[in-house]
């Protein structure tokens, strides 16, 4: 291993990236999710910056870091699992009161629908009644006329 790849290693370079998009979207706990990293990795890195020079040493502190950082990580991948399975939740949530909205809105403008043809189912049928029963008053006047001129016949 290189000393340059040492130090990349006791710099926590590769995670430079990361970090800076953590601090973009949330300075504040960018800052923390680093800091926490470095703490947990103080010790590895001081123990690699120590023993350089002696390959068992720096084999033991190797393993130790991938150890400590795999650790580390494994909190928060259970804390990304569980964040996981909230989305996949509040999309679940979002999809089905959506389909409640829609259910809703389509009933109510059933009833609104329905509520309008008899409106109009009523107009027309008041209409009808009020022609109804002119024409029945027209056909009585016309059998009181009809029987009026029998009676004049008869009479005649």
């Amino acid at each position: 291993m290189t000393t340059d790849q040492l130090d990349r290693i006791i710099q926590l370079s590769e995670f430079s990236g990361v970090f800076n998009e953590l601090k973009h979207v949330d300075l504040t706990q960018g800052y923390t999710i680093e800091k926490a990293l470095w703490e947990c990795l103080k010790a590895t890195c001081q123990g690699l910056s120590e023993s350089k020079d002696d390959k068992a040493a720096l084999r033991y502190w190797l393993y130790r870091h991938s150890v400590e950082l795999k650790a580390h990580a494994s909190s928060y991948l259970s804390y990304s699992e569980m964040m996981a399975t909230r989305e996949a939740a509040l999309w679940k949530f979002t999809l089905n009161i959506t389909e409640q909205f829609f259910l809703l809105v389509f009933d109510a403008l059933e009833e609104y629908f329905e509520a309008k043809t008899r409106i109009m189912i009523q107009g027309v049928e008041e209409d009808s009644s009020w022609y109804v029963d002119l024409r029945d008053t027209a056909k009585k006047a016309g059998a009181a006329i009809n029987y009026a001129k029998q009676l004049l016949k008869a009479a005649a």
